[in-house]
């Protein structure tokens, strides 16, 4: 197979029509395989950017779900930690006695035990 710059050499010097015909005729089908090439090529890489278009759309929905729930159980164990700390000062006051609300019940349960109230 002849390259462009062969053909184009032929045509240029060709001594007859047929030559120049032969010469042309071969490199518009040349012309034509390199343009279906090139425009499967295209084609091709257009199809690749879109399926990867599409699965940076899918990851970016993906990291912000993730997002959502990350701040979701951050927020969780946030308020977790409070009423850990809470309950945690809460049974501190109870053990030593000096929680009112639960002083107050055991005392009117003694009470009430005694007949008192």
């Amino acid at each position: 197979m002849a390259t462009m710059d062969e053909l184009a050499q032929t045509i240029a010097t060709a001594a007859t029509g047929k030559d120049v015909r032969e010469a042309m005729a071969e490199a518009v089908r040349q012309f034509d395989d390199v343009k279906g090439e090139v425009y499967q090529r295209l084609k091709d890489a257009e199809d690749k950017v879109f399926k990867l278009q599409t699965k940076n759309d899918n990851l970016e929905k993906q990291v912000a779900t993730l997002d959502k729930i990350q701040k979701n159980l951050d927020k969780r164990i946030s308020d977790n930690q409070e009423a850990i700390a809470d309950w945690s000062e809460r049974v501190k006051h109870i053990v030593l006695g000096t929680d009112p609300e639960t002083i107050e019940l055991v005392v009117t349960k003694i009470l009430e035990g005694k007949g008192l109230i």
